[in-house]
């Protein structure tokens, strides 16, 4: 589930081999990060992003690109979001 009660996976299945990178946002769980918007560091969040990650790849995503509205802390973004990105693509099978 996402934002808006979106179904990820069945958008993703639906427009397979047409999505060459994807847009990496997490959301943080109602209530939390309010001081940053309630947006969440990739992987720290309320959206399943492994089962989203292996579902991007094998519909033919190669560029994956992390987002983050209002980080509180840069760095900390990056860092958080970059290691939880090679965990998921370590995890993906080729």
């Amino acid at each position: 589930m996402a934002l808006g009660d979106g179904d990820p996976i069945g958008w993703i299945d639906r427009y397979r081999h047409r999505i060459p990178l994807i847009h990496v946002k997490d959301v943080a769980p109602v209530g939390e990060r309010t001081n940053e918007d309630g947006w969440s560091d990739v992987g720290e969040g309320a959206l399943p992003w492994p089962a989203l990650w292996s579902a991007c790849v094998a519909a033919g995503a190669e560029v994956m690109i992390a987002e983050h509205d209002n980080p509180s802390d840069f760095d900390r973004f990056a860092r958080v979001s970059c290691t939880a990105m090679r965990t998921f693509l370590q995890a993906t099978p080729s």
